[in-house]
């Protein structure tokens, strides 16, 4: 397919926020569907299962989480065949978890244990954890999960649990290397807050300041503050430096929105930081007309509560992320050009709920439909097309509009 190439001087919509979500805000959330009151589904499993046949051979997994936890009903992880059929096991899942997944390798966690279940079965091990909603979970090369959660990180060492202390304030952006986990954080969402890089070395568990700039920027003469405030993206450690990507706007001497330049609500910029200087570098990629959060077109548009597309994603040299409108982004880290390489089927674009996953070079969502269909779509990153397109079944009595798919992973 013909790749539009977005410059400084395009106006875009830009990516939207990669909001932090939890069970207790629906809203944000992920993928639910009105049939019924949750139930055991129609295809249900139990850990005995699980240890014996492992993931089966699986294509992906989902958590299926409670909007009020208190109410009673279980988190579910659903285990989804190439067919599309569905298994879920009733488990005591932290509903605000995310799941992680490689090579047929699933990470989870309960209340008081983390969970790790591959193609031959499945173990469960006490792992007391640092507190807090998930941000992030990773499975690193060696088939070890680490945890990023708001509380500090949790992972695996020679066999041992091991967990940090908390964070100086909440993680808005991380990476994980097979020796590392970097987190970006900030004292605030006010223009003129602190942004902190920290970095944990997971074989010896201590945490170091990397770095620490403020978002602000610059002042105008006519008092206007422009500030880097908002981290779009996740953080992504290639060729040895560190890069995410942030929306830069601007308030008014009495702090209300205001453009920074007429008809530009804001840019979005590539930044890059060398991790042992703690020196940064700056890109402007595009402008918007009102910001990160609006689609350009009219009703149809990607749900804002698939927060891992606008979070973007790694892969040859590249950071991937989804607009708005539904657009495929590359930015290349090489060029800091970005490139339109496809777009979101019109039924993702138009979907009432969505939630996505990347993994190497595919992109993954499941998506409801207006009509209730579930189904999941893979899109391969290279070209933007869609490679496939699956109904899922064994759904009704475990999504309802009291639960939702809070978590999805790619194990197969």
């Amino acid at each position: 397919m013909t790749m539009r190439v977005r410059g400084v001087g395009a106006v875009v919509t830009g990516l939207v926020v990669a909001a932090v979500l939890s069970a207790c805000a629906p809203v944000a959330g992920g993928l639910s569907v009105a049939d019924g009151p949750p139930g055991v589904g129609a295809n249900p499993i139990t850990w005995q299962d699980v240890q014996r046949d492992g993931l089966g051979g699986a294509r992906l997994v989902l958590l299926v989480s409670p909007y009020d936890a208190k109410a009673g009903h279980p988190a579910r992880l659903g285990i989804v065949d190439e067919d599309g059929t569905t298994r879920f096991l009733d488990l005591d899942a932290d509903p605000e978890a995310e799941l992680g997944g490689r090579r047929g390798i699933l990470c989870a966690q309960t209340a008081d244990a983390a969970l790790r279940i591959d193609g031959r079965g499945a173990e469960r091990q006490a792992l007391p954890g640092p507190g807090g909603y998930g941000h992030a979970t990773t499975v690193r090369a060696d088939g070890s999960c680490v945890r990023v959660m708001s509380g500090g990180v949790a992972w695996e060492q020679d066999g041992r649990g091991m967990t940090t202390g908390a964070w100086p304030a909440l993680p808005e952006a991380t990476a994980v290397s097979e020796d590392a986990v970097w987190v970006a954080t900030t004292d605030g969402d006010e223009p003129g807050t602190t942004v902190t890089l920290l970095r944990t070395d997971l074989t010896t568990g201590r945490t170091e300041t990397v770095s620490q700039w403020p978002t602000l920027l610059r002042r105008e003469p006519d008092g206007r503050r422009l500030s880097g405030d908002l981290l779009v993206s996740e953080l992504f450690r290639h060729d040895g430096r560190l890069h995410h990507l942030v929306e830069v706007s601007a308030r008014s001497g009495d702090d209300e929105p205001a453009t920074i330049r007429p008809g530009v609500k804001s840019e979005v910029h590539l930044v890059s930081i060398d991790p042992r200087t703690g020196r940064r570098e700056s890109t402007a990629l595009f402008v918007t007309r009102a910001g990160v959060e609006e689609p350009s077109e009219a009703g149809a548009h990607v749900p804002q509560g698939a927060h891992a597309l606008f979070a973007g994603h790694l892969h040859d040299g590249s950071i991937f992320a989804v607009d708005a409108d539904g657009e495929i982004l590359a930015i290349d880290l090489g060029s800091r050009s970005v490139r339109v390489t496809g777009r979101l089927s019109p039924r993702a674009r138009a979907a009432s709920d969505l939630v996505a996953t990347w993994a190497a070079g595919s992109l993954t969502v499941v998506l409801r439909g207006e009509s209730g269909r579930v189904a999941v779509e893979d899109y391969d990153l290279a070209t933007g097309r869609l490679r496939n397109s699956t109904t899922l079944s064994g759904l009704r009595g475990v999504l309802s509009t009291r639960t939702f798919v809070s978590s999805l992973a790619v194990v197969g």
